[in-house]
């Protein structure tokens, strides 16, 4: 693989003054008139919404078509990326930045992407003292532990339990749906209270943060993190829909034997690319911590954002209340039976 020089640093009182191009409130779509009085448009730097566009066209395409990079990853040349990131960034618009984009793969766009958030002075989403208490609370940890340890215990538990002959697979969907709500004391209600409890302290946290920043960095930020978490909700759904297809098993079936697992390495994997870059702790945090410690608090920070923060904390123009989850219980028909 080549490598080349990393390039100058890109300051956020300079992304502020770049040309943007509007995206619509859910920062997916940035439709040819932009000038619609209809519309309440969210401004973007426009190489970044190029870029990420770009990526999430590219990736949707690879998932319909079969594998990714996510499981058959390449080689990408260094010195190729460091180019089109300083072609890209001179020209920031246009038919030349078009070209340029059109001619790299959704890898090669993932690694500019990244190339790009190298390049800020600091990392997008450098949280607060509040923000990094509150992820380290041990009640906090506690939960988030449990809930992984629950994904893991129905990891493993699907093994076993369609290993059984005969096994009445309601009856599995049914226990997987239990062991996956419950709480470790076995008061599903508690466990489920708490955990919704947990998470809208965690939204309403990171708005608070993201209604504070900057914002052209505001509004970067969202952009990425929608996008993102928009294109690994849709590579989880063709990825278990595939899966589901060359076993021949049922939709529901797949729900319970495929997706957990495809999940789960889904958002490890990308926490891994991106939240080193994308998450910035706060001066106290690092002091405390070991290079090595601080790089997997971004990482699980990271992760937590992708699985906690539902996509409407990152619209720009969004209630609070709309953001948190007033619910306890699961959609009507769960398998779970909390329905």
């Amino acid at each position: 693989m080549a490598t080349a020089t990393r390039q100058r640093v890109i300051t956020y009182d300079e992304l502020a003054k770049l040309p943007t191009k509007n995206f619509e409130k859910y920062l997916i779509v940035s439709p040819m008139n932009q000038d619609s009085p209809e519309e309440v448009w969210t401004p973007v730097p426009s190489f970044i919404g190029s870029v990420v566009s770009k990526l999430r066209e590219k990736f949707d395409q690879e998932i319909k078509e079969g594998d990714t990079f996510v499981e058959a990853p390449g080689e990408v040349d260094d010195a190729r990326i460091q180019r089109a990131a300083d072609e890209v960034y001179a020209a920031q618009q246009g038919p030349a930045v078009a070209r340029i984009l059109d001619e790299l793969s959704a890898q090669e766009l993932m690694e500019l992407m990244r190339e790009y958030l190298r390049r800020m002075e600091e990392p997008l989403f450098s949280m607060s003292d509040r923000l990094a208490e509150l992820l380290q609370s041990g009640e906090y940890a506690q939960l988030m532990m449990h809930r992984s340890v629950q994904l893991e215990r129905l990891i493993d538990d699907v093994q076993r339990f369609v290993s059984v002959e005969a096994q009445d697979f309601d009856e599995v969907i049914r226990r997987l749906g239990r062991l996956y709500h419950d709480d470790e004391g076995g008061d599903g209600a508690k466990g489920r209270a708490e955990e919704v409890q947990a998470k809208n302290r965690l939204r309403a946290q990171v708005r608070k943060e993201l209604m504070g920043m900057q914002p052209a960095r505001s509004n970067t930020l969202r952009f990425v993190m929608r996008n993102i978490t928009y294109s690994i909700n849709y590579y989880i759904y063709k990825r278990v829909w595939r899966l589901r297809l060359k076993s021949g098993i049922s939709h529901k079936e797949a729900k319970g034997v495929i997706q957990p697992e495809v999940e789960r390495n889904a958002l490890r994997r990308f926490a891994a690319q991106l939240g080193p870059l994308i998450i910035g702790l706060p001066a106290g945090l690092r002091a405390r911590m070991s290079p090595e410690a601080q790089e997997k608090f971004k990482v699980k920070t990271f992760h937590d954002l992708l699985t906690f923060v539902n996509a409407r904390c990152w619209f720009t123009f969004q209630k609070k209340e709309k953001m948190l989850e007033p619910e306890l219980r699961c959609h009507k028909g769960c398998a779970c039976g909390f329905g």
